[in-house]
């Protein structure tokens, strides 16, 4: 029982941190900023951990393995239509293929196994036509 303590208390800090960081993304600039933030959907606490911590700094959505193409093309239309700024998404499934040019600030919530995947998960920020630092 100890080590999943452990676990969940690594995990706790995880979240209260990167919600720290977007926290201080987005202070005074909410309406310039859009954060993305990849995360790995075989923990579901760290998923629900995000979104529950950032509810209340701006609207957070998530998609994850299990959301179906509807609901996950309406989201990414509204994240890029600047509806929404802060998007929770699983790294294996939207890491390539869907274009995020919205976004200011790309955020890991664990390495991914492969940097490659990281990479990929960039460009989809750097996407044709975008202008800025990511």
């Amino acid at each position: 029982h100890q080590d999943d303590n452990d676990a969940s208390s690594q995990s706790s800090s995880k979240v209260k941190m990167i919600a720290d960081v977007v926290r201080g993304v987005l202070a005074g600039q909410l309406g310039e900023k859009a954060v993305i933030i990849f995360a790995p959907w075989h923990n579901d606490v760290v998923q629900q951990s995000l979104v529950m911590e950032l509810t209340g700094v701006a609207e957070v959505r998530s998609l994850d393995i299990s959301s179906n193409a509807r609901t996950v093309a309406k989201t990414l239309r509204e994240f890029n239509d600047g509806l929404f700024h802060v998007l929770v998404l699983d790294i294996g499934r939207f890491s390539a293929g869907v274009s995020l040019s919205r976004a200011t600030d790309v955020m890991f919530a664990s390495p991914a196994a492969d940097v490659n995947c990281e990479l990929q998960a960039i460009g989809r920020v750097r996407r044709l036509g975008f202008k800025g630092d990511v």
